[in-house]
């Protein structure tokens, strides 16, 4: 592995000015830990050195992500922050785990979900799993719980997982936030009316979705019309020429990735030149170019910070291009289930799931590479709202 990589990624885990790879946890109280590179975690357990090279521990980590299908980008962006993550990680001298992630393709079809997530806990001994999406994260939850195995959600909004359990974590904040923020920066640039399209097979979407209604009619705004589709359809033609009726002076687009690009290219070729609205999905410089001039002036709201230039160059180096969009979430969620596995592992007995459960509630707030998070009792974070907008083809941060 690259130096410069292994130096980085290891930096931004919680160590010692000293170089040490890892903090061993102790039961009593501390506050922030300063890492290297300014990032900071805090925890509601103190941190002393560990100086001594300890034994490995393989640590098995099962992803269900779509790597294939209409959903693949989130699958690919996911994973290369991971493996960008686990490279650091393993390569830490001291470090007392090595971290062996194990990919399972839903192929974009939530059905293979839950047969991905019973055979990573019966045959591949995981102690903990990494979901992305929503629909997929609720329909793994159950069986994390079951089996006593800490599930680490991705890019999933929805409320219901903030109640689905203490082995369910969540690296998301809900997603009333988004289409609140999203509504009244739309009334404040003075659009007055607005129709919506949205994801109706996806429940952190359908969250928003409701959220930017309620909160855009309650500062006055008018919905001249709502369409939702499902996660098969391509051609948003019928249900844009619906809305375009009503005049809207914006239009707001909720869904996925391939979503949101084919929908702004098709509300643009039917000849509408109002402003286009969005929330997540328009935040990923590949939608962005999949949409091409369609996606001018877009306004949106997001999660997402703005990486560091450090990580940057370093996704550049391994993989050829910018960090996609998922990639800085994903490097931060490896790096937060490797603080709890430092605290589960006593460098003899194999970590359990209860071990890394108990190990990570006592994380309060993280300070990553996609910004910072809090996380409550229950494991759920609480991030930054961003607003952006989409000029000369570039993501802007706004506010």
């Amino acid at each position: 592995m690259d130096m410069a990589i292994k130096k980085y990624v290891i930096g931004t885990l919680i160590t010692l000015a000293v170089g040490i790879g890892y903090y061993a946890y102790t039961n009593t109280a501390a506050g922030p830990v300063e890492q290297p590179n300014g990032q900071t975690a805090t925890s509601t357990a103190s941190s002393t050195a560990n100086t001594t090279p300890v034994k490995k521990e393989t640590v098995n980590i099962g992803v269900i992500v779509p790597l294939t299908g209409a959903q693949a980008a989130y699958g690919q962006g996911i994973k290369e922050g991971l493996d960008l993550s686990a490279d650091g990680i393993n390569n830490t001298p001291h470090f007392g785990i090595r971290i062996n992630l194990i990919y399972e393709d839903t192929q974009s079809d939530i059905k293979n979900a839950p047969a991905a997530a019973r055979k990573l806990t019966s045959k591949n001994n995981v102690v903990a799993l990494i979901t992305v999406l929503s629909p997929i994260s609720l329909s793994v939850a159950p069986i994390a719980e079951e089996t006593k195995t800490v599930l680490l959600t991705m890019a999933s909004l929805s409320a219901k997982l903030n109640t689905a359990g203490p082995y369910v974590f969540k690296n998301d904040d809900v997603a009333a936030g988004i289409g609140t923020t999203l509504a009244n920066e739309a009334i404040k640039r003075g659009f007055k009316s607005a129709a919506t399209i949205f994801a109706q097979y996806n429940d952190g979407v359908i969250e928003y979705h409701d959220s930017f209604l309620q909160e855009f009619k309650a500062k006055g705004g008018t919905i001249t019309g709502t369409e939702g589709f499902n996660a098969d359809m391509t051609d948003f033609r019928t249900p844009l020429q619906k809305l375009l009726t009503g005049k809207p002076s914006a239009i707001t687009v909720m869904g996925l990735q391939r979503d949101c690009a084919l929908i702004a290219k098709q509300a643009r070729e039917l000849g509408y030149k109002g402003q286009l609205l969005g929330s997540l999905c328009f935040d990923d410089p590949t939608v962005i170019a999949a949409a091409s001039t369609a996606m001018e002036g877009a306004i949106m709201t997001s999660t997402n910070g703005t990486p560091s230039e450090k990580f940057v160059e370093l996704t550049q180096k391994k993989y050829g291009h910018d960090p996609l969009r998922w990639s800085a979430e994903a490097f931060d969620g490896l790096r937060f289930l490797a603080l709890g596995l430092v605290k589960a592992y006593d460098g003899k007995n194999p970590v359990t799931g209860y071990g890394l459960q108990s190990a990570l509630g006592l994380i309060t707030a993280f300070n990553g590479e996609a910004g910072s998070a809090e996380f409550d009792k229950d494991g759920n974070a609480k991030r930054a709202l961003h607003v952006k907008e989409v000029k000369n083809g570039e993501i802007i941060e706004i506010k």
